[in-house]
């Protein structure tokens, strides 16, 4: 995702609408060469390291679109940022291992959104 960013960067064009989506469902319990667990990474850390990186090629009014799901409701009073292998607990399957990804998007979004709207103030 870092890579496909800086290529746009060196283009030198502005981002009006960026829109991120991306997903993947597994059963099993895997782990990325970066140590991170690979639901996490496809579903938050990707969109996070993407939007991230293009932060200075938006327009003054640019629109950040993050396609998200219901999942992220199930989890809202437990979300452990700080546990994001699941280490501590039970390692979900199936709908349920889409929460913490899904739910640390929203959170993350939101947080653009105040990061943008100061920056275009």
């Amino acid at each position: 995702m870092r890579n496909a960013a800086r290529s746009f960067l060196s283009s030198n064009e502005q981002i009006h609408l960026l829109v991120n989506n991306a997903a993947v469902l597994e059963n099993d319990f895997h782990l990325t060469k970066d140590g991170v667990e690979s639901s996490f990474a496809v579903k938050y850390v990707g969109h996070f390291v993407f939007t991230t990186t293009l932060l200075p090629t938006l327009s003054p009014n640019a629109r950040i679109a993050n396609v998200t799901s219901f999942a992220q409701s199930f989890d809202i009073l437990t979300l452990d940022l700080a546990d994001i292998n699941q280490k501590k607990g039970q390692q979900k399957k199936g709908i349920l291992h889409c929460r913490r990804p899904k739910l640390a998007q929203v959170f993350s979004h939101r947080r653009f959104s105040d990061v943008l709207a100061t920056a275009f103030s």
